[in-house]
C-alpha cells in the first residue's frame, strides 16, 4: 500500500487541528486492510510526535530505517509487518542534500535551475533536533528504501518517493531516483517496487518518464483495476471543502503509483475512494496484491 497521509504542517495550522482525528481514520483503515508493506509520505514531524497513527499500528509494524542525510526521520517512510518480513538493509537520500536547488512551488518567472526541486520553510519545535538543525525545511523530497525477506529467504526491494509539484523539476529528480534504484538492484538483485506520490501521471510527467525509461506501472498488469483518480479535495485540510469522491480516470490524472523493475503477477489494483477516507488526506490509499 501507498498513502500520502496529507502533512500536519505546524501547530495551529489548519491541517494540524484536524491531524489528530485523520491519524485515527489513516490508522483504522491501514489495521483493517492490513497491507503487508505500507509506504507513507508526509508523514512528518507532529504526525510522528502529536498524532496516534504509529502508535496504533505498532503491534503488527516495524519500520524501516530510511534516514536520509539531513537530520530528522523521514516522511517517506516504509513500514512492514512483523510476522511476515525481517529487514536485510534501509536507507534514503534527500534531494538537497544531494545537490538539489530548492525553487518555490509557483512559477515566479524566474529560470529553474537544472537540478532542483520544490519544498518549503517548516517551523520545527525549536527545542527538537531538526528543529536546531541548519535544515529547518519541510522534507517532502526524499527517496527511502529498504531490502525485506520472508520465512522462505526470498527479498523484495520497497522503494518510496515524493516528487516535486513543478513538473520543471521532475526530469532531474527521477534520473536522480533511476539512479538509485539501479544501485539497489545491482548489490541486491532482488525485484524492486517503486511507490508514492509522483505529482504526475501515467501519460505525463515523471511517472511518464519512469515507465519511458524502462520501470512497469502495476496497474497496467492487474487482473482487476479501479479506474479511478488516485487525488481529491479534502475537508481533511481543514478549509471547509466539502468531501468528494476523486474524478477522472487512473491513466491522466492518478498521481500516486506503485511501479515495479519487472514482470510481476498483480491480482488486484485498488485505488480506496471511500466516503470515511476522504476527510482523512487529499489522497486515496491504492494497494495491490501481487506474487514474484
Amino acid at each position: 500500500m501507498t498513502f500520502n497521509v496529507l502533512n500536519a504542517w505546524l501547530p495551529n495550522s489548519a491541517v494540524y487541528k484536524t491531524m489528530r482525528k485523520r491519524s485515527e481514520g489513516a490508522a483504522s483503515f491501514i489495521l483493517r486492510e492490513l497491507p503487508d508493506i505500507l509506504c507513507l509520505q508526509e508523514f512528518d514531524y507532529y504526525y510522528r510526535h502529536d498524532g496516534v497513527l504509529m502508535s496504533a499500528i505498532s503491534d503488527k509494524y516495524a519500520e524501516a530505517d530510511t534516514q536520509d542525510e539531513i537530520v530528522g526521520k523521514s516522511w517517506n517512510c516504509i513500514f512492514y509487518r512483523k510476522d511476515k518480513f525481517s529487514i536485510v538493509a534501509s536507507g534514503g537520500y534527500n534531494f538537497t542534500a544531494n545537490g538539489f536547488a530548492i525553487v518555490p512551488i509557483k512559477d515566479d518567472g524566474e529560470p529553474v535551475p537544472e537540478k532542483a526541486c520544490n519544498c518549503h520553510p517548516y517551523r520545527y519545535p525549536e527545542n527538537s533536533e531538526e528543529g536546531s538543525a541548519e535544515f529547518s525545511r519541510t522534507r517532502f523530497r526524499s527517496f527511502g528504501w529498504a531490502v525485506l525477506e520472508d520465512d522462505q529467504g526470498d527479498r523484495l526491494l520497497v522503494t518510496t518517493t515524493h516528487l516535486s509539484l513543478r513538473k520543471q523539476c521532475q526530469g532531474n529528480e527521477v534520473e536522480f531516483v533511476l539512479g538509485l534504484l539501479k544501485e539497489l538492484q545491482k548489490k541486491y538483485g532482488c525485484a524492486a517496487l517503486l511507490c508514492g506520490d509522483l505529482n504526475s501521471a501515467a501519460t505525463w510527467g515523471g511517472a511518464k518518464m519512469l515507465i519511458d525509461k524502462g520501470l512497469f506501472d502495476t496497474f497496467d498488469m492487474a487482473d482487476e483495476k479501479d479506474d479511478i483518480h488516485s487525488c481529491h479535495q479534502t475537508s481533511g485540510k481543514g478549509t471547509g471543502e466539502p468531501d468528494s469522491m476523486p474524478g477522472g480516470a487512473y491513466k491522466t490524472h492518478a498521481i500516486d503509483h506503485i511501479f515495479t523493475d519487472r514482470r510481476i503477477g498483480v491480482s488486484t489494483y485498488k485505488i480506496y475512494a471511500e466516503e470515511e477516507l476522504l476527510a482523512v488526506s487529499d489522497h486515496c490509499p491504492t494497494m495491490i496484491k501481487f506474487e514474484l
